[in-house]
């Protein structure tokens, strides 16, 4: 499903900028979708292989990533060099990524309020910015559980 909405919105940018969605960029596109952590190149490069059946040059797939990222198809998360979904992409503005360091995963929340406050700020400071990234690291609901689940069994083991 998010699979579909993903290639389905992607093709939609592209008819709009006449642009073309390539088999190549489609299936980059379907190997990010379907993941719940950041991608990075070479990690997508051994998936597409996969996918596809043919190897391809790091070149190509950066070619493929630059062109999902112009048409918002996808985010590139700055700090672990990766790339997600991007779930609105007809949204104008930049989300905010919330990052798991126990497990990787990975979720975007479109923030109007929040980009206004940056594009405010730098207008204040007559700052131009070229592309605001807010990420966030810490833990998920899930991790956090587990690792509380794993004290409270071994409090309990010491007694």
């Amino acid at each position: 499903m998010q699979v579909d909405r993903a290639l389905e919105s992607a093709q939609k940018a592209c008819d709009q900028k006449g642009l073309r969605l390539t088999p190549l960029r489609a299936a980059v596109l379907r190997i990010i979708a379907r993941s719940n952590r950041p991608l990075g190149a070479y990690a997508l490069l051994a998936l597409l292989q996969e996918e596809v059946g043919r190897k391809h040059t790091p070149p190509t797939i950066y070619r493929a990533l630059d062109f999902l990222l112009e048409i918002g198809s996808i985010l590139r998360v700055e700090s672990r060099n990766a790339y997600i979904l991007r779930d609105l992409p007809d949204r104008p503005g930049s989300p905010v990524l919330f990052l798991c360091d126990t497990c990787d995963s990975s979720v975007a929340i479109e923030s109007p309020d929040l980009a206004d406050l940056i594009e405010s700020n730098a207008a204040t400071l007559k700052f131009h910015i070229a592309r605001p990234v807010v990420e966030c690291s810490g833990t998920c609901d899930r991790c956090a559980e587990a690792t509380a689940d794993a004290a409270r069994r071994g409090h309990s083991d010491e007694r």
